[in-house]
């Protein structure tokens, strides 16, 4: 798996277009006209082994069309299809994941409050309540956890 995307077409007529990344390359008396976007085998790499993306891949039926709305790059900005600098990688997985993660953390700090609000006063109760719904809203931005984290422990 190679770092980049690249396609070629043989053709007889140069084509260049900074604009969309394309750009040709002579070949005896024809042209080689594509272009090469920063996606590809590195996106994946940097998260997967190559063992693990051999078994993940054995999983994948290519005659499924694929829900997800990916652009993926290692980093920000592209060359092909679209040479822009400042293009920003899409992974909605990403928000799923969190949504997901999110969901489930909330379902175990359920099954903890089941377990420890028996032994509790009703003013701990309250307590836990408050601490668990402001952790909630501070998990939306990992910034506020941390400018908040002291007051959190003092409530």
């Amino acid at each position: 798996m190679g770092s980049t995307l690249a396609i070629k077409l043989l053709s007889t007529t140069r084509i260049d277009d900074a604009r969309f990344g394309v750009y040709s390359h002579r070949l005896d008396d024809k042209w080689l006209v594509g272009g090469a976007s920063n996606t590809g085998g590195a996106v994946l790499k940097q998260f997967f082994t190559d063992e693990q993306l051999q078994k993940l891949s054995e999983q994948i039926n290519p005659m499924e069309a694929s829900p997800l709305d990916y652009y993926p790059l290692k980093a920000v900005g592209e060359r092909f299809p679209v040479a822009d600098p400042n293009l920003v990688p899409r992974y909605s997985i990403l928000v799923a994941f969190v949504v997901g993660t999110q969901k489930c953390l909330a379902l175990v700090n359920f099954i903890q409050s089941k377990a420890i609000f028996p032994c509790c006063t009703f003013a701990e109760h309250l307590t836990i309540l408050l601490i668990k719904a402001l952790n909630n809203v501070l998990l939306l931005s990992p910034q506020k956890i941390n400018q908040n984290s002291q007051r959190i422990r003092y409530l």
